[in-house]
């Protein structure tokens, strides 16, 4: 019975220190995005105090176009490496069939470059897990092809939120000063259907380190896991 007991306290020990090591990959994991995490959720974007930047009526839309060409809010935020963009769209899950979810980027709303809307990036949700990153040529004055090996990442969610994760060095490196443009488009009648327009000097910056909330919901979930097996080793033991 000693060495039964020997052998489940080595298991529980094992299991905890399981658990410890994948807290702190998660909290290492938060960081990288500081507490974002691009999962189309906008409940991490609330806990860290943010708020919508822009907004576009309900229901400002032809009778003909998708429901979730509506769009409805525009979100953006950065921290020392990466640009958060996120837009909420009527109707719940977005329709990628009938609708196309893009936001354009200046990075220089002062300057000359960029198309004839100043604009020198845009990024398109083309699935809901799939996006791009598409730059203006400036040699041939076009849109050129999405960035090869770009680490930008994109989802879309079940509330209609689309989010977006833009590292900034693939967009110069600096996002102090922003105009974006995010619009939705009909894609079967060729239809701009609602845009949102905001400039930002700068953008709201959040820190590195993973939020509050977000250590929270690791410290809960990792508590939580502990107390299951403690009571499970415990009964296996007894029997």
């Amino acid at each position: 019975m000693k060495k039964r007991e020997i052998m489940m306290k080595s298991l529980l020990l094992f299991d905890l220190v399981c658990m410890l090591a994948l807290s702190f990959i998660f909290a290492v994991h938060a960081s990288t995005s500081g507490g974002l995490i691009i999962d189309g959720d906008s409940s991490d974007w609330v806990a860290e105090g943010l708020s919508a930047v822009g907004t576009d009526p309900a229901f400002n839309t032809h009778s003909y176009n998708p429901i979730s060409s509506d769009l409805l809010e525009a979100w953006a935020c950065k921290n020392d490496s990466m640009l958060f963009l996120m837009m909420k769209v009527r109707g719940g899950i977005p329709d990628f069939d009938e609708a196309n979810y893009v936001a354009n980027i200046n990075v220089d709303p002062e300057g000359t470059t960029g198309d004839q809307s100043g604009d020198d990036y845009f990024i398109a949700q083309i699935s809901p897990s799939m996006c791009g990153l598409f730059p203006w040529n400036t040699t041939i004055l076009t849109w050129g092809s999405p960035l090869p090996n770009s680490k930008v990442t994109g989802k879309a969610g079940g509330l209609g939120y689309i989010e977006w994760g833009v590292p900034l060095n693939e967009i110069g490196g600096n996002a102090s000063n922003l105009k974006l443009y995010f619009y939705t488009y009909d894609r079967t009648y060729s239809d701009l259907v609602n845009s949102i327009t905001v400039t930002l000097s700068p953008p709201t910056t959040i820190p590195e380190f993973p939020s509050l909330a977000t250590l929270m919901i690791a410290a809960t979930t990792v508590s939580l896991a502990l107390i299951i097996l403690l009571v499970r080793r415990k009964v296996r033991i007894q029997s």
